[in-house]
């Protein structure tokens, strides 16, 4: 998959294999401050990837914790 991604969106090697575990391992959200990424946002998978920046307001809520 990742090979088909570099053919047909001229994404780099690296770029690539992080796109295609994200679709084959089903991750809905790819973190990144790549612009090459950035820009690819909602263009592959099913349902689409969706790539975006760290801390965009679409992170989990963990609650609040700590140590006592």
């Amino acid at each position: 998959m990742a090979r088909q991604l570099i053919g047909k969106n001229d994404l780099s090697q690296r770029d690539s294999i992080h796109v295609a575990t994200a679709i084959l391992r089903k991750i809905p959200i790819l973190r990144t401050f790549d612009k090459d990424l950035l820009n690819l946002d909602n263009r592959f998978g099913d349902p689409k990837l969706h790539i975006c920046k760290p801390g965009t307001g679409d992170q989990m809520d963990f609650g609040h914790w700590q140590d006592k």
